[in-house]
């Protein structure tokens, strides 16, 4: 193998590894003037920032090892009629679990979304079971006037109609009538747009509602995760077809 090819490995393995782990949904202001607006004043500031703060993908979720996730809603739908607010599975998204209904304010009280194998349940209800699979995923949804909308993108045409932030355990938000609290790494904020296609300059993240979820993760995509397996196997290649170029020039080294 010449030195051309050696280097084009090795470019090829570099480009991998230096794509960007993140993409930027553009929005307009209002979701980032709502946070604002509960967001507790300190010195510095120490504000949500809906571009910074943003994690991409967020298509399907897992829930973390406590197998329960609280969730509340942040702000009520902006549009005439409201969005109700749960979970489905990506194997059949027509297997659904609401765990708010479209009537919901941030006045509500959390509600607990629990997993127990394949059956999840809010507030201890009814168990809905999605499929049996290993990777126990699900993604969010909000249904209305509308339509019904989903964090896949690809179930939505295309288009990102939901925008996730992730805590940086510094904001203080104050959700309802609770107290200030820490808006924490393991929580996240969703954000659903409703109105037109997503990531836009107009794009309003508030117009189906904003929840607040926690102790979960979003799930890295299936191409990302090829994609680190390519990068790992030529970081492994590469060495061995350096040395195999340096044994033929010197057969002693092969000993």
């Amino acid at each position: 193998m010449n030195k051309y090819t050696y280097l084009g490995l090795a470019g090829l393995v570099t480009t991998f590894f230096t794509m960007p782990a993140t993409a930027t949904i553009m929005m307009n202001d209002a979701l980032q003037d709502d946070l604002n607006n509960i967001t507790k004043p300190t010195t510095p500031p120490t504000p949500i920032n809906t571009t910074t703060d943003q994690v991409f993908p967020s298509s399907h979720w897992v829930m973390d090892s406590s197998g329960g996730s609280e969730n509340r809603v942040v702000f009520q739908a902006t549009s005439n009629n409201g969005y109700s607010f749960g979970i489905y599975d990506p194997n059949n998204i027509n297997t659904t679990l609401q765990i708010f209904s479209a009537d919901a304010t941030s006045e509500n009280s959390a509600v607990s979304l629990t997993e127990n194998g394949n059956e999840f349940s809010v507030n201890n209800g009814v168990p809905v079971p999605f499929t049996n699979d290993p990777t126990d995923q699900f993604g969010y949804y909000i249904s209305g006037s509308n339509g019904t909308f989903y964090s896949d993108p690809t179930l939505n045409g295309g288009d990102l109609q939901m925008v996730t932030l992730q805590g940086n355990n510094k904001t203080y938000l104050k959700i309802g009538n609770n107290p200030y609290a820490k808006f924490s790494s393991g929580e996240f904020i969703l954000g659903w747009n409703t109105q037109g296609p997503g990531n836009t300059p107009n794009s309003n993240y508030t117009t189906g509602g904003v929840y607040l979820i926690e102790s979960v993760h979003p799930t890295p995509e299936p191409s990302m995760l090829s994609i680190f397996g390519l990068g790992l196997l030529m970081m492994g290649l590469i060495p061995r077809l350096h040395r195999s170029q340096l044994i033929s020039l010197n057969p002693h080294l092969a000993v």
